[in-house]
């Protein structure tokens, strides 16, 4: 766990050839698993209501009076802290006559500060609703063979629950909530919490937007704290499951990981990331299906931050001990230099794809830029901090 000072100063980015302007506001919380359900009923009840808008056809048609283009309430994770973020999307000055940017900053504040409570919980109706909601939403689980043996994957490789909560644990979870511990949250991470601003898109005067934006929230430009708690590493043993699926197809999962992984090994294990998912490589399931066709399908899953790449395969009469082996030798052949150079050079023209989509969202070095800020903020965690 360490503390780490933020400057709260608001941040614009100015494109003056857009018609719109983005407004994210970012409050750190603690990122642990006890409040994963008081996070997701949070979420869905600021998204929705507000103190004066607590009817779901009501609160858009004020969304739609203010001409707010879009508002959204989402929760992201940065390294080791995770974030409830709040988007607001409006029009840029000018090009509506009726449109009033102070008022839909305070219609903003109030889906944020004047939530649907009484000061002690949340308005009974509004919390039912929504965790009745998130209940009927994992009614279908598990939704397919691969939902279902993941679940039971992830019991068996995270048994400390260090990186997530098995479908279990989280419906033992939904069953506890309550309205006041929902509450609770929202009061320590929101009302008494801070927050970073930051703005971009076609802003004609940045300091009178600064300027109504203080009128609203009244930001003082200071330092704040924020605690990464950071998750521990954890190295599993060199042991195997297997165990009968009530599903007709048998899945294959092979864990890899970067045994003490360093903030020096993250460029490189991105890249290995890239050489084992780009479409133009997908090096596994091209010898394994379209070369040797010997599976139905192969997923990579990468856990970014933790050296973590897990290999899901789904097959049906076949050695399982047999794909290990293919899949190993798939991915060791990388070591060689022809094939790296092979598969790097796809990779790179993917890459290159990506940069030209990229080239046509104004946006997106906006994002760019917000995401190596806060990821700037977090130092990488502490290497103290291993398990065994």
């Amino acid at each position: 766990m360490k503390k780490i000072k933020v400057d709260n100063k608001i941040q614009i980015t100015n494109i003056k050839d857009v018609n719109k302007v983005i407004i994210n506001m970012f409050f750190p919380t603690k990122t642990s698993n006890d409040d994963i359900i008081n996070r997701a009923l949070l979420t869905r009840m600021l998204s929705f209501y507000n103190k004066n808008h607590k009817d779901i056809p009501d609160f858009y048609n004020e969304l739609d009076r203010l001409y707010i283009l879009s508002y959204k309430v989402s929760v992201v994770k940065y390294l080791e802290v995770t974030y409830l973020k709040f988007s607001l999307v409006l029009p840029k000055d000018g090009i509506i006559d009726e449109y009033s940017r102070i008022d839909a900053l305070k219609f903003f504040k109030d889906c944020i500060y004047n939530s649907a409570n009484n000061g002690k919980e949340f308005d009974k109706e509004v919390f039912e609703k929504q965790l009745e909601y998130l209940q009927k939403n994992e009614e279908d689980f598990p939704k397919s063979v691969y939902e279902y043996a993941y679940n039971e994957y992830s019991k068996f490789i995270d048994k400390d629950e260090l990186i997530g909560v098995s479908h279990e644990h989280y419906m033992e979870y939904l069953s506890k909530a309550s309205s006041k511990d929902v509450y609770d949250y929202y009061k320590k991470n929101i009302l008494n919490n801070s927050y970073k601003v930051y703005v971009c898109g076609a802003i004609e005067d940045e300091e009178k937007f600064i300027k109504d934006f203080n009128k609203v929230f009244d930001i003082k430009n200071d330092k704040y704290e924020i605690v990464a708690n950071y998750n521990k590493f954890f190295t599993p043993k060199e042991e195997h499951k297997e165990e009968k699926t009530k599903y007709e197809q048998s899945v294959l999962f092979m864990h890899y990981y970067i045994k003490d992984m360093k903030e020096s090994d993250l460029l490189a294990f991105y890249m290995l990331i890239l050489l084992l998912t780009s479409k133009e490589n997908d090096i596994i399931y091209n010898h394994l299906r379209v070369k040797n066709n010997l599976v139905y399908s192969s997923k990579v899953k990468a856990i970014r931050n933790y050296g973590i790449i897990d290999v899901i395969i789904f097959f049906n009469n076949f050695d399982h001990k047999k794909l290990i082996e293919m899949t190993n030798e798939i991915i060791y052949k990388l070591k060689e230099e022809d094939f790296f150079n092979y598969c790097k050079e796809k990779m790179v023209k993917a890459s290159e794809y990506d940069l030209l989509f990229m080239e046509d969202d104004p946006f997106a070095e906006f994002y760019d830029f917000v995401d190596t800020e806060i990821y700037d903020d977090i130092p990488f965690r502490e290497k103290e901090e291993k398990v065994k």
